[in-house]
């Protein structure tokens, strides 16, 4: 992890959208003893670091390594201010394991940045923390569009021509139930 700056331990971590259904962005916020950042992403990058957290905390309790947590309370926006000191989208991250601290350690790289080279920045997250960040992340994600049942597309405000019905459905496909 040579070469990014690090960012320190995550003393508040927050997944959340900002917008309405269909043209949301996604964040993280971290409040930590050095500064605050906003790591605007796209829906696929969030969903993905939820799931490499569920996974890695799994391998690590599968394994017994390090100290088991509980989910630790949700961070409310206001424990967050309107500037941050390290705001920027992100083009790649990676996630790992410091097992001397035993802490996950969340890489990030800022789009503008060689994406090949050092993270622009690191922070360390407690399992509890990121048990917590999981749980939100889930929760954005699945807070979006309603999707169709036959091909899973989201569905919009107008009419869904859907694959799954080789586009030819009779009555327009909504996201509501009849």
């Amino acid at each position: 992890m040579e070469g990014a700056q690090d960012f320190g331990v995550a003393e508040h971590v927050k997944a959340d959208a900002v917008g309405e259904p269909g043209q949301r962005t996604f964040r993280v916020r971290v409040a930590t003893g050095l500064g605050t950042g906003c790591f605007w992403m796209e829906k696929e990058q969030l969903q993905a670091l939820g799931m490499a957290l569920d996974q890695l905390l799994a391998q690590l309790r599968s394994n017994k390594v390090g100290r088991p947590e509980s989910p630790a309370a949700a961070s409310e926006s206001g424990d967050f201010p309107n500037a941050f000191t390290h705001e920027f989208r992100v083009g790649r991250l990676g996630l790992g394991y410091d097992d001397e601290r035993d802490q996950l350690v969340l890489l990030v790289h800022d789009q503008e940045s060689d994406l090949e080279g050092p993270p622009t920045l690191q922070v360390r997250v407690s399992r509890g923390k990121a048990s917590t960040l999981s749980a939100e992340i889930t929760t954005t994600v699945a807070a979006g569009r309603p999707r169709c049942p036959l091909c899973g597309a989201p569905l919009g405000a107008g009419p869904h021509s859907c694959p799954g019905s080789n586009g030819k459905s009779p009555h327009p496909i909504s996201g509501e139930r009849q």
